[in-house]
């Protein structure tokens, strides 16, 4: 249900987005509504993963990224992600599939290192700024189906939670900064099981074939 749900919200928005008019107070509630719903999403799927609230680690000072997956198809089981980085320095990588806990692995301090200099400003609020409403053609041909990744994020630091979205489907796909940041989680869990360091080169078909089966 958590896929349809998420598929729903972004079918709407898409809808909603090609109707109301640039600068109308229609258009800023969605911005405003968008914004809601991917912070909703994100609480309701890390819950379901078996993570805490991000809002809850802040109060404990603690400091972490993680990244909910959802395979092509909406089909799959979302794998989820968390890298934290303790005071020592020191960084972990664990993953959960259906609410369990799967595997907790040190990962070197210049993966952290590299992760927040993706991050980029992914986790910043998103002020609205007017869009133009894409040009509706009717052709008469069905609109294309797409079955690509989406994949919701989320942050925890000092004094501060947050929280962002990419899918491969909308026009957030044409974000590269949070494409090139989803690609990295994936990296970087893959690099955690040697058996599949060579399987693919493409990091988020090696996450596919990495996580959906049983270990070796």
């Amino acid at each position: 249900m958590r896929y349809l749900a998420l598929l729903a919200l972004m079918v709407s928005s898409a809808v909603a987005a090609q109707s109301a008019p640039r600068g109308s107070p229609e258009q800023k509630a969605l911005h405003d509504r968008i914004q809601a719903s991917l912070a909703q999403t994100e609480r309701k799927l890390s819950a379901e993963a078996g993570f805490r609230p991000l809002e809850t680690l802040v109060a404990e000072g603690r400091t972490v990224r993680r990244a909910l997956f959802m395979f092509p198809y909406m089909s799959r089981v979302t794998h989820a992600v968390e890298i934290e980085r303790e005071a020592d320095g020191s960084v972990s990588l664990t993953m959960t599939e259906s609410g369990a806990f799967r595997s907790r692995v040190e990962l070197p301090a210049s993966a952290w290192e590299r992760l927040i200099t993706l991050q980029g400003t992914l986790f910043r609020a998103k002020p609205y700024m007017p869009w133009d409403p894409p040009e509706i053609v009717q052709t008469g041909v069905p609109a294309p189906t797409c079955h690509g990744w989406v994949v919701v994020f989320g942050a925890a630091d000092v004094g501060i939670s947050g929280n962002g979205q990419w899918s491969s489907c909308s026009t957030v796909g044409a974000d590269q900064g949070a494409r090139a940041y989803a690609i990295e989680i994936a990296r970087l869990a893959v690099s955690t099981r040697p058996a599949c360091k060579a399987e693919e080169p493409d990091p988020l078909s090696a996450f596919q074939m990495c996580f959906d089966r049983p270990q070796r």
